[in-house]
């Protein structure tokens, strides 16, 4: 995302609705109550306020040096430099614009309600930011947002929510919000935690193209079957905390068991396969952790097909050339035959050919060819299964 030109950017002080809303949350509160009706005010908590009267309004203008005081329902903030600390915390609005906005300092909008449509795209948040138990009753727009410092939107009611190619600088975190309509956070970057815990999605939910440096945390979350983790990468840090990847297995673990809920196979596979590294990353058990590399390494934890396969040719290739130099009058069929046999036991002659060309063998060399061949037919059985278990998990159905 490129930088913004702040040289383009006006002061915030010059803007006539943060003059407006720097006299105070009442008195902002009270100049957008006589806009609302009366649903309005009951969802925005406005009914203990009275309107601003006439003598009020007009001192108010005096001070913006107005005639007139702006229409709050098109509130617009856009194009604008805040250098301080921006405290909206309880305030109303009902339509609002803050697109294009750098914020130098901290931001508050902590128990705000936006009644109508609420854009925020492409602004610049410096340092951290805090929504928490905002309400957004019509959406809200943050694409292409940068976050540079703590995003928290915890407590958050509201309906579409768009947070398409966002950058998330630091720890994002959703928890308990309720997600009304679709929530779009397609192709964003997560440079470290995004905590979803316990949070209600309701609708269409995407997370396509997002970009994961740590893994994404969403227990007790309400996930619909329409979550889509297409395309999404996670290029997690390297760590030797065995505390963390313990995190990051129960973070995979949950999100294998809600693919699996959905029966979205493909996604369930690739979370278990993270869980399973991870698992491997956080455990003192030498062996264990050998196993899961080779399970790793021969099919990428069953989601492989073609390096299994890869690999048994292989086998059965060197295996061939192994007979071959051993037999008495060396034949290329009879030692390719052998190999096969026992490369695939399990077709049929495939063992009567291996106990007739066996005897093509001396005795000298009969024990060593004997041995080579059991351990041959091990390994390609565990291939085998390999393939199969591929095979099985890309078509898989229930």
């Amino acid at each position: 995302m490129a930088e913004p030109d702040t040289s383009e950017l006006t002061p915030a002080e010059e803007n006539d609705y943060y003059k407006i809303a720097k006299q105070g949350k009442d008195t902002w509160n009270r100049w957008v109550r006589e806009y609302l009706t009366s649903e309005q005010i009951d969802d925005s908590g406005l009914s203990h306020l009275d309107n601003l009267t006439e003598n009020e309004k007009a001192e108010l203008a005096a001070k913006l040096d107005v005639i007139d005081l702006p229409n709050p329902a098109d509130a617009y903030f856009e194009n604008l430099k805040f250098t301080d600390p921006v405290r909206f915390s309880g305030y109303v609005f009902i339509e609002v614009y803050f697109d294009k906005v750098v914020f130098e300092s901290v931001v508050y909008f902590r128990d705000s309600v936006f009644l109508d449509a609420v854009g925020f795209g492409k602004c610049s948040f410096e340092r951290s930011v805090n929504f928490l138990r905002a309400k957004f009753f019509a959406g809200v727009d943050f694409d292409e947002c940068k976050f540079n410092r703590i995003f928290s939107f915890g407590d958050v009611y509201t309906s579409e929510v768009n947070f398409n190619d966002v950058v998330f600088n630091s720890s994002a975190f959703f928890w308990r919000a309720d997600f009304q309509g679709p929530a779009d956070f397609t192709d964003s970057l997560f440079e470290e935690k995004a905590i979803f815990n316990s949070t209600k999605f309701s609708s269409l939910v995407s997370f396509s193209g997002v970009s994961f440096r740590e893994a994404p945390e969403f227990h007790d979350a309400s996930l619909p079957q329409n979550t889509s983790f297409y395309g999404a990468t996670f290029n997690l840090s390297k760590s030797d905390s065995l505390r963390l990847w313990n995190g990051r297995a129960r973070a995979w673990r949950t999100l294998k068991q809600k693919m699996h809920s959905f029966q979205s196979y493909q996604e369930e596979l690739n979370f278990f396969a993270r869980e399973l590294d991870a698992r491997a990353r956080s455990e003192a058990n030498t062996i264990f952790v050998w196993m899961v590399a080779c399970y790793s390494w021969l099919c990428g934890f069953g989601t492989l097909i073609r390096r299994p396969a890869y690999i048994l040719l292989a086998v059965w290739a060197t295996s061939s050339f192994f007979y071959y130099l051993f037999m008495k009058s060396p034949s290329a069929i009879s030692a390719a035959s052998i190999s096969f046999s026992n490369t695939i036991p399990f077709v049929g002659q495939s063992r009567l050919i291996a106990d007739v060309a066996l005897k093509s063998f001396s005795q000298d060399s009969y024990a060593l060819v004997y041995a080579f061949s059991v351990g041959q037919g091990l390994l390609s059985a565990i291939l085998l299964f390999l393939i199969l278990l591929g095979i099985r998990n890309h078509f898989r159905l229930k």
